[in-house]
C-alpha cells in the first residue's frame, strides 16, 4: 500500500502489474524480454499510479554514470576562510541533484595525480567541472582526449580555445573597487597578487593597474607577486612590501588585494608592525568571504556570486550531456561582480554597488576575467 503523499516505487508498480521488478525495469529501459501485452498493462498501471524511473537509475540501468567530477586543488585552509570553491561546488551539486546527477569532489594534491588519472580514465564519471588554475593541464588533456563534456570554473585557457568557462567579472571588479580607494584621495597604491599566469590574478591586476594609469596615480608597478593566495601570502606579501619600502615611512596610502584572504593576511601583518587601520593604510579585497565582514575593520571588497557561478557551470555541463555534445568551441560566461563598501578603505557608511557584463556566454580568448 502507497502512503499518503508518498511517490510510487518500482516495487509498487510490480506489486500492482503482479510481475517482478526486473520485469518493470526491462519495460522502462526498452529491453527484450516482455510480451507485449505485459508491456502494455505495466505502462498503464504506471501512467495511472503516476509512477516515473528516475533519471539516475535509469542512466544507471543503461550503462551510463550519473556522477559528475568536480577537479579542485585542496588548500588546508579554514572554510571561514575561504570558502570560495566549496560554495561553487555546493551550488553545482544543487543544480546536479534536480537532473538526478550527484557531484564528486576530485582533490588536487590530496589525491596522487596517477590516481586522479585512473579515475578520470575508468569512465566512472559522465562529466567533470574544473575549478580553478591549479587543476594540472595534463588531467584536462585527459578528459578531453576522452571526448568526455568539460566546463571549466573561474579559470580559462591561455590560448583562447578550449571547454567552455564561468568566471566573475574579475577586470571590472577590480577596477570598481581600486577607483573607490582613488575617490578617498589615495594617491599611492600597491597591489598583493597571486601568480599572474592565474587568469583571475592577471585580470584583477589588469583593472588595478588600469584604474591607477587613469588617475595617473602612483602604485602601477608596485606589485608584490607570491605563489598562492592565502592568508598566509598575504602576511608574507606584506613583510616583503614592508622591507621594499624601508619601513612605515615608505609604505603606500592603500593596498588593494586581489582576494579577501591576502587582504586579512596582510592586515595582520600591518597591525603587529603597529599601524592603525585604515587611518595609515587602507586595505582592500576581493571575493566577500564570511570573514571579510567580521574584520576590524570590516574588509571593503567585491563581492562574486559563486552560487551563480556554480549553478550556471553545471547547467553548461547538464546542456552537453543531454545534447550529447561535447563543446568544443570556447565560450566564456561572466558573472557580474558587486562593489562592497566596509570600513577597511576609510568609509564610515556601508553601501553596495553592483557592475560587470549581465551574466551571458562571450565567445574567443582574451574577452573574460577569471581566477581564484
Amino acid at each position: 500500500m502507497i502512503g499518503v503523499g508518498a511517490k510510487p516505487t518500482i516495487r509498487d508498480v510490480a506489486a500492482r502489474a503482479g510481475v517482478s521488478v526486473a520485469t518493470v525495469s526491462r519495460v522502462f529501459n526498452n529491453k527484450e524480454g516482455v510480451g507485449g501485452d505485459v508491456r502494455r498493462r505495466v505502462l498503464a498501471l504506471a501512467d495511472e499510479m503516476g509512477y516515473q524511473p528516475s533519471p539516475s537509475a535509469r542512466r544507471l540501468a543503461e550503462g551510463r554514470s550519473d556522477s559528475l567530477g568536480f577537479l579542485v586543488r585542496y588548500h588546508r585552509v579554514l572554510h571561514a576562510q575561504d570558502p570560495f570553491y566549496s560554495s561553487i561546488l555546493y551550488a553545482a551539486e544543487a543544480v546536479a541533484c534536480r537532473h538526478g546527477f550527484h557531484v564528486v569532489p576530485l582533490l588536487v594534491g590530496e589525491s596522487p595525480l596517477e590516481q586522479l588519472q585512473r579515475e578520470i580514465s575508468a569512465g566512472r564519471f559522465a562529466g567533470f567541472l574544473a575549478a580553478g588554475p591549479e587543476v594540472p593541464d595534463s588531467l584536462l588533456e585527459t578528459i578531453r582526449n576522452r571526448s568526455t563534456p568539460l566546463v571549466l570554473v573561474d579559470n580559462r585557457p591561455d590560448a583562447g580555445s578550449g571547454p567552455p568557462a564561468v568566471s566573475s567579472d574579475d577586470q571590472a571588479g577590480a577596477r570598481l573597487v581600486v577607483e573607490h580607494l582613488l575617490a578617498h584621495g589615495y594617491t599611492d597604491l600597491a597591489c598583493f597578487t597571486g601568480p599572474l599566469s592565474w587568469p583571475s590574478s592577471r585580470d584583477r591586476y589588469s583593472g588595478y593597474a588600469v584604474a591607477v594609469q587613469a588617475h595617473q596615480a602612483r602604485g602601477g608597478d608596485r606589485v608584490v607577486s607570491v605563489g598562492e593566495t592565502t592568508a598566509a601570502s598575504g602576511y608574507e606579501a606584506f613583510q616583503r612590501l614592508w622591507r621594499a619600502s624601508g619601513g612605515r615611512a615608505g609604505l603606500p596610502q592603500a593596498l588593494f588585494c586581489v582576494n579577501d584572504a591576502m587582504a586579512l593576511g596582510a592586515s595582520r601583518a600591518a597591525r603587529e608592525k603597529g599601524l592603525h587601520l585604515p587611518e595609515e593604510l587602507a586595505v582592500v579585497g576581493f571575493d566577500d568571504v564570511p570573514m571579510a565582514a567580521e574584520a576590524r575593520p570590516a574588509l571593503t571588497t567585491v563581492h562574486i556570486d559563486t552560487e551563480r557561478i556554480g549553478s550556471l557551470a553545471a547547467e553548461q555541463l547538464l546542456r552537453q550531456l543531454e545534447s550529447g555534445r561535447v563543446e568544443s568551441t570556447f565560450t566564456l560566461v561572466l558573472v557580474p561582480v558587486e562593489l562592497v563598501v566596509r570600513a577597511s578603505c576609510g568609509c564610515s557608511v556601508a553601501q553596495r554597488e553592483t557592475v560587470g557584463t549581465p551574466a551571458g556566454a562571450r565567445s574567443g580568448g582574451w574577452q573574460g576575467r577569471s581566477v581564484h
